[in-house]
This record gives structure tokens, sequence and C-alpha cells, in this order.
């Protein structure tokens, strides 16, 4: 005896059809999905709304010259999104607003050992070294949304 072959009734599709047809509406869902936060982070961009990721290593490379030959540092003259420490000569910690975890990072990067998950731009002075820590991603424009919410890569990613 052959096989049978179970018939279907008109309107039914099989169940490994039916399967098919639902994994292939979600792929296109998404990648509309994946398309549409694409399409959103542009337009942020695009806006005026979030800063681009180098952003921040752009202002630190500009603010090099005028940070070297400061007679004095003053947090009005860190570029926006940086935080920096500046040392003795000795590495002694003089001033800054980076934590004593990262400010010792900060030495280390002036060492050439840099670590920590920043960045830093190492601006040797006549007193000393200042270092300006960063990070590479895109941030809001706005203090305010910087302060509450993740920066814009990781809520979209989130979303």
């Amino acid at each position: 005896m052959g096989r049978l072959k179970k018939r279907t009734a008109p309107g039914e599709i099989p169940l490994a059809l039916f399967f098919l047809q639902y994994f292939g509406y979600l792929l296109v869902a998404v990648v509309l999905i994946g398309l549409g936060l694409l399409l959103a982070f542009s337009l942020l961009l695009a806006g005026d709304v979030v800063y681009p990721a180098d952003y921040a290593q752009t202002q630190a490379s500009l603010a090099y010259e005028p940070l070297s030959t400061a007679a004095e540092i003053t947090p009005a003259m860190i570029p926006e999104l940086c935080r920096y420490a500046v040392f003795g000569p000795d590495g002694s910690l003089v001033g800054g607003n980076l934590a004593s975890g990262d400010a010792a990072h900060a030495w280390a990067a002036v060492q050439g050992q840099p670590g920590g998950g920043h960045f830093y731009k190492v601006i040797p002075r006549a007193s000393g070294y200042c270092v300006l820590q960063y990070n590479l991603v895109p941030e809001y424009k706005s203090p305010l949304l910087r302060q509450y919410l993740p920066n814009p890569q990781n809520l979209l990613f989130v979303l």
C-alpha cells in the first residue's frame, strides 16, 4: 500500500505553510521596525537634537591649544560632554571633576596606558597635565535629556 495524502478542505492551508507565512510576516515587521528606528535616529541628527558620536572628541581636539597655554584651567574652559582632571608633574591630582577611580585611569592615560572604558585627550602643560575624558557615543544636546534618558544609541536599541 502507498502513502495516503491528507486532503485539505477549501480555505485551509497546511500547518507548515502557516508557520512559513508567520515567520515571513515577522521578518518583514522586524525589518520595517529597524528601518523606522534608523530613520528616527537620522532625523534626530538632522534636526539638531542629538550630537554625533565624535562631537566630544572633536571638541577635545579644539580645546587642546587653549588648555595647554592657559595659566589656570577653569570648568568653563572644558568642552561640553567632557570631564577633566588636572595633574601636577608628579601625578598628584590638582583639580577636575573626575571621580577618584576615573582620575587614576586618566593618569594611566598620561603614562600611555589608558583604561576604564573611556577615551582620553592628554594635554601637556608647563605645570603638569590636563586630561579630558569623553565617550564616543551620540548624546542629546539638551542637558535635561542627557540627565534623564539613556543616550540615543542605547535608547533606540532598547526600543
